[in-house]
C-alpha cells in the first residue's frame, strides 16, 4: 500500500467483512453443518480449510509481486486469514465445546482447564519458538510456507483421530449407567446425519 490510510482502510474493510461473514456462519450454517457432518466431522472443517490455506501460501510463493489488490499472490494471502477470522469463532468454538460433551460431568472441566491452561499456552510458546527459528535461519517465505502445510496436515489427520474418538466415546456412553451420558449420547448421534450413526441408531 502506498501508505499507512491505505493500509489502514484495507484493514477496516477486511475486519468488517471477516465479522460479517462470520456471523453469516455462526447463525445460518453451524448447525447445519454439525448435524450433517456431526460434531467430529465438523472438528475437521476448521483444520482442513486451514490446510487448504497454507497449500495457497505454497502455491502464493510462485507468483510474482504485484501492487494490484485483487492479485493472485495477494488474493491467495488473504484468503488464508479471512477462513481462519471466519471459521474460528464462528464454527470451530461451537464444536470444540460440544467435543467435550461425550466426557463425563466430572472430567469436562478437568479437560477445559488442561486445553485452556497448558495445552493452548504450550502450542502458543512452541509457535514462537518455530517463528524465532524462521528468523534466525532466515527461511524464505516459501520455506516458511512448506512448513505451514506440513503442520496442517498433520493438524488434520490428528482431527480425524479425534473424529472416531468422539464417536467412539458416543457409542461407549449409549452403555453408560449415567442416565446423563446416555441422554447427551442418543441425542447427538440421533441428530447427526451421519450414515454410520444412522445405522447405528
Amino acid at each position: 500500500y502506498p501508505d499507512q490510510d491505505a493500509l489502514t482502510g484495507f484493514l477496516g474493510l477486511f475486519n468488517g467483512l471477516t465479522s460479517m461473514a462470520g456471523l453469516v456462519i455462526q447463525f445460518f450454517l453451524t448447525g447445519r453443518i454439525i448435524q450433517w457432518l456431526g460434531v467430529g466431522g465438523a472438528a475437521m472443517v476448521y483444520p482442513a480449510v486451514m490446510t487448504g490455506a497454507a497449500a495457497g501460501l505454497v502455491v502464493r510463493t510462485t507468483f510474482p509481486v504485484s501492487g494490484a489488490l485483487l492479485s493472485a499472490r495477494n488474493t491467495l494471502g488473504v484468503s488464508g486469514k479471512f477462513g481462519d477470522e471466519t471459521l474460528f469463532t464462528s464454527l470451530h468454538d461451537s464444536v470444540l465445546a460440544l467435543l467435550f460433551n461425550s466426557l463425563p460431568e466430572e472430567k469436562r472441566a478437568k479437560g477445559r482447564a488442561l486445553l485452556a491452561g497448558v495445552m493452548e499456552p504450550a502450542a502458543t510458546a512452541l509457535a514462537g519458538v518455530l517463528l524465532l527459528c524462521i528468523s534466525k535461519f532466515s527461511i524464505p517465505s516459501s520455506g516458511t510456507a512448506a512448513i505451514t502445510a506440513a503442520l496442517s496436515i498433520v493438524w488434520v489427520s490428528l482431527a480425524w483421530r479425534v473424529r472416531r474418538a468422539y464417536f467412539g466415546a458416543l457409542v461407549s456412553n449409549l452403555n453408560s449407567r449415567s442416565l446423563e451420558l446416555q441422554g447427551t449420547a442418543f441425542k447427538a448421534l440421533s441428530e447427526n446425519q451421519d450414515g454410520a450413526a444412522q445405522r447405528l441408531i
